[in-house]
């Protein structure tokens, strides 16, 4: 079997209405241009995500975790089990295009960094949210990060984070919810990590389309910026 060099992460909770989409859309934007795995995790699923995962193509590795135990524990459990020199973020709703994955790991690919993030306000800025809060919540994410850390970052919330996976050897990720973006921005800022960003697509959807951030999740990302940036 050959050994991939990307490992693309997507976790799942009840997203019965893309996760097939996702998974086709991710092999055919990388198939035949670079050695790949996806590992999808469901993440405790009620609707009908679990049985859709049970009939994934045989390329995909499939984590089942028996209750909801959040995004990030989601991604670390993948993670754990990653064999790509390089891994990425993949969210299971279609907001994100996979066809973006390959300009994302680029710069990793050319040893100009070894973390990448793809940023939705250097391609389609007005397209970058549903409602003005979830607008307003990425950018206070994103002047607090280069705040606290030095950097010049256009969207710090974005999914796609590419980063090489020998950098996990020098990082624990602990969080519970939605702060994985931001406990990995935290945490590569006081490795003193290089940030490259590249433009992205973003196809934003509403709650009633199945969004699960709340307010209290942009608080716990504040919270994580800060706290980890003093601890």
């Amino acid at each position: 079997m050959t050994t991939p060099i990307v490992s693309v992460i997507i976790p799942a909770y009840n997203e019965e209405n893309t996760i097939t989409q996702v998974l086709e859309r991710v092999a055919s934007a990388l198939a035949g241009s670079i050695a790949y795995e996806i590992i999808a995790v469901n993440d405790g699923s009620t609707d009908r995500t679990s049985a859709l995962l049970q009939h994934a193509p045989q390329h995909v590795r499939v984590l089942h975790n028996k209750r909801n135990i959040g995004k990030t524990p989601s991604i670390a459990r993948a993670l754990e089990q990653a064999r790509g020199s390089i891994a990425i973020v993949q969210d299971a709703d279609l907001e994100y295009d996979p066809r973006d994955i390959l300009p994302v790991i680029e710069p990793i690919l050319r040893r100009t960094t070894n973390i990448a993030y793809g940023s939705r306000y250097l391609k389609t800025p007005k397209q970058c949210y549903q409602h003005v809060l979830f607008y307003l919540g990425g950018r206070i994410a994103t002047m607090l990060a280069n705040l606290l850390y030095g950097y010049r970052l256009t969207d710090e919330p974005t999914c796609y984070k590419a980063f090489r996976t020998s950098l996990l050897e020098r990082m624990q990720i602990t969080g519970k919810g939605f702060e994985f973006c931001h406990e990995f921005t935290a945490k590569a800022g006081k490795l003193k990590e290089r940030i490259i960003e590249v433009p992205i697509s973003y196809a934003p959807r509403s709650k009633t389309d199945g969004k699960k951030l709340r307010m209290s999740d942009g608080f716990a990302a504040y919270w994580t910026l800060i706290k980890l940036r003093f601890s």
